[in-house]
């Protein structure tokens, strides 16, 4: 009988735990920009389908700050394209680090929240469903800033 060598149970873990955060990671909420102000605010209107009626408000505004972080803004009408502040594996990795406590009921997250209302005009994309709208805008400047206190992600003067 053959010995199973370390290496092959190093790889088994590491394939197992990069898969982690990509199974949490996986949401079907979905984003609209409408609005990104010169103080470094960006409002989304937010909602998930699969959730409809039953998507609440706190989730919502934790969604809106993981599409700053991990998805950026795509371009339309009211938006110009912004990228997401985890640009990379690494940054991405680090911020797992602290998202458990990042998120936590009375997180550091909330603090970045400008505002959040039940939005009353449905996205076009929304159709006549029968769905929570949320209209959330996020404090990108700030929440940058706080990645770079915690040196998740690296200031843009600190060179290469």
């Amino acid at each position: 009988m053959k010995l199973i060598s370390r290496k092959h149970i190093i790889a088994a873990i590491l394939l197992f735990f990069a898969f982690i955060p990509f199974a949490q990671s996986q949401s079907l909420y979905q984003n609209e920009c409408t609005e990104i102000s010169n103080d470094g605010h960006i409002t989304l209107k937010i909602w998930n389908p699969e959730k409809g009626k039953k998507y609440k408000m706190e989730d919502a505004q934790k969604d809106a700050i993981r599409v700053i972080l991990y998805n950026g803004i795509a371009s339309n009408d009211q938006c110009v394209s912004q990228k997401p502040l985890l640009q990379n594996e690494k940054e991405k990795s680090y911020f797992e680090r602290i998202s458990k406590e990042f998120f936590k009921t009375n997180g550091n997250w909330q603090s970045y929240i400008h505002s959040s209302n039940l939005e009353n005009a449905l996205p076009d994309k929304v159709g006549e469903k029968n769905w929570n709208v949320y209209h959330i805008s996020v404090d990108r400047t700030m929440l940058k800033k706080y990645l770079e206190e915690q040196e998740v992600i690296k200031p843009l003067n600190t060179g290469f």
